[in-house]
């Protein structure tokens, strides 16, 4: 027996094998469904595998949300995760499996859970655009012909901030360390156990694996996962290693509220921990390093207790490195950045205008060419623009130089109050508080466009 065997929930292949003579009379997916079982009951790193994908939707998806379990075999995450009060549909092209499924569903007395006979190789066509809160894809990928073409049909269902966790095998179970671990703890008893379950996984994956046009499976490395997710439009927030001795990748990643691609950029709003932190670091480097204008520290990140109320818009360029960020605060208990210089807190209140944002840290990397800065600027203001008619949010406070609100200013954009200096290193002339009414702007600036058109 082979030292390496594979691991699957079976879920991803397209067709169960036909019946026709000898051992292919067999039904595998009844053999393999019964072998899958065995599996959360003998095997402790199935069982933290369990753990880990429950505790990620835990952690990420209020209770009571959609859950999609796609390759969800005989339900073993689909289960757990409707104890735990989410409203879970688990899709698998293994009627055998999903039999298995319902019978537990059956026995545990749960309605909040139910199961499709469905082939994920044919999309998603079943659910509609932002249908879930959390798709869940354990095992389900690596046996397909086009995985790439399924993490974009999961993207589409997903809800904006839905969140994505997957676990793909980057290579074989080695199961003589497993072995050695598990005769520690359980004995022999349970190495044999062990053993006879992972035979008969790796025995129906080796005969179902056979679709494919090498005979082989697809496993990942975390470069090509990464590469994969985000060029989906996924944020990813980690991948780490899991399942048996670390031979799974276990990722998370969030849909972009807004997320769209132009000249080569992607721009997005920075929802995952990842694209956080490129913010900061970028953030870093121009206030911290290049301008001086905030203190340097240990972090090599420059955030504020403004942060935590703020959306934040992202610029990545073709080799997924931070290019440009905008950020804009909400309302909120501390009030504004601006205060120290403009009193925009009670101006807001004073006008009537409950719902505002304020903007700044705005930062291109001097790495962008001249020519494609306005790209990246463009792109990071169309975010803006997307999520104000997204809120609602239409008025918008920032400051800026006052030449240049000489020379730009048009209808929705006007000064509201007195010139100022800089205390700090970013000074450089005088200064004007500005509010500008996002949507008026826009209708502005789109009518200027078509009379210079048609004057040309």
């Amino acid at each position: 027996m082979s030292s390496k065997i594979g691991i699957s929930e079976g879920s991803g292949v397209r067709e169960p094998l036909r019946q026709h003579r000898g051992l292919a009379r067999l039904n595998m997916w009844n053999v393999y469904s019964y072998v899958y079982d065995l599996l959360p009951r003998y095997f402790r790193a199935y069982q933290r595998l369990l753990t880990d994908v429950v505790s990620a939707v835990e952690a990420n998806t209020p209770k009571g949300g959609k859950i999609l379990d796609s390759g969800c075999g005989t339900g073993n995450f689909s289960i757990e995760l409707a104890l735990r009060g989410y409203k879970v549909t688990g899709i698998d092209i293994s009627r055998a499996m999903l039999e298995r499924a319902r019978l537990k569903k059956k026995k545990a007395g749960l309605e909040n859970v139910e199961f499709k006979e469905w082939d994920i190789e044919k999309g998603l066509a079943l659910y509609p655009d932002a249908n879930f809160d959390c798709v869940v894809s354990v095992h389900a990928l690596y046996t397909l012909r086009e995985p790439e073409a399924v993490i974009r049909e999961y993207l589409r269902v997903l809800k904006p901030s839905g969140h994505f966790i997957m676990a793909e095998p980057h290579s074989p179970v080695r199961i003589i360390p497993i072995a050695k671990e598990i005769y520690r703890e359980g004995g022999l008893r349970d190495v044999v156990k062990l053993l006879l379950t992972q035979s008969g996984v790796g025995v129906c994956n080796l005969l179902i694996g056979k679709r494919l046009r090498d005979g082989s499976y697809h496993y990942w490395d975390e470069e090509r996962l990464r590469n994969v997710l985000r060029y989906a439009c996924f944020s990813i927030d980690g991948v780490v290693p899991a399942y048996a001795a670390g031979c799974d990748l276990l990722a998370t990643a969030v849909k972009p509220r807004h997320c769209f691609q132009m000249n080569g950029y992607t721009f997005l709003s920075a929802d995952s921990r990842e694209d956080l932190e490129k913010v900061l670091r970028l953030r870093y480097q121009v206030y911290c390093i290049e301008l001086g204008d905030q203190p340097k520290n240990q972090s090599g990140l420059e955030r504020d207790v403004y942060d935590d109320y703020a959306m934040h818009f992202l610029a990545i360029d073709e080799k997924g490195r931070a290019v440009g960020t905008m950020r804009f605060v909400h309302n909120n208990p501390k009030g504004f950045e601006m205060d120290s210089d403009f009193p925009l807190t009670e101006y807001t209140r004073t006008n009537g205008l409950w719902r505002v944002l304020e903007g700044g840290r705005f930062v291109i990397s001097k790495e962008v060419s001249h020519d494609a800065r306005i790209t990246v600027a463009f792109g990071l203001f169309k975010c803006l623009y997307d999520y104000c008619c997204e809120t609602g949010i239409y008025d918008i406070f920032t400051v800026t130089r006052l030449k240049i609100i000489q020379k730009y200013s048009f209808p929705g954009v006007r000064q509201i109050g007195e010139p100022f200096r800089y205390s700090k290193a970013l000074s450089g002339g005088l200064w004007v508080p500005v509010h500008c009414n996002i949507r008026q702007a826009y209708q502005n600036y789109l009518k200027s466009m078509l009379a210079s058109t048609a004057t040309a």
